[in-house]
């Protein structure tokens, strides 16, 4: 989404090389899927710093400390077209290392951001 006299530029624009208008020549596109869902989506805004939190759900009887899983990785789009089982949907740019953490994840965790600013 675009306001009404807002410039146009290179980084409001997504694209299939949507890492290389933020990131460097390293980084990969990652999708967070985060658990707060439309509450977490309205405190992030691409070009923002977050880290991405991770805590075992209460309800699966799993006892677990929550873990930053990774800290400091910029938001290169939050979708806005999106279906309610798709919830709160995040792109950051990340290392291969940091992608890696984010892929093993439990499908069970609770998946929370914290904004740096």
């Amino acid at each position: 989404p675009v306001r009404r006299g807002e410039p146009l530029t290179d980084l409001r624009i997504l694209t299939i090389n949507l890492v290389g208008a933020s990131g460097t020549a390293d980084d990969l596109a990652v999708s967070v899927r985060v658990t707060d869902g439309p509450a977490a989506l309205a405190l992030v805004k691409p070009g923002e710093r977050i880290a991405v939190i991770s805590a075992a759900d209460p309800s699966s009887g799993v006892a677990g400390k929550a873990r930053t899983v990774v800290q400091d990785v910029r938001v290169l789009a939050v979708p806005t077209q999106l279906t309610d089982q798709d919830g709160g949907l995040i792109i950051v740019a990340a290392t291969s290392k940091e992608a890696e953490s984010l892929a093993a994840i439990s499908s069970g965790d609770r998946v929370s951001v914290a904004v740096r600013h």
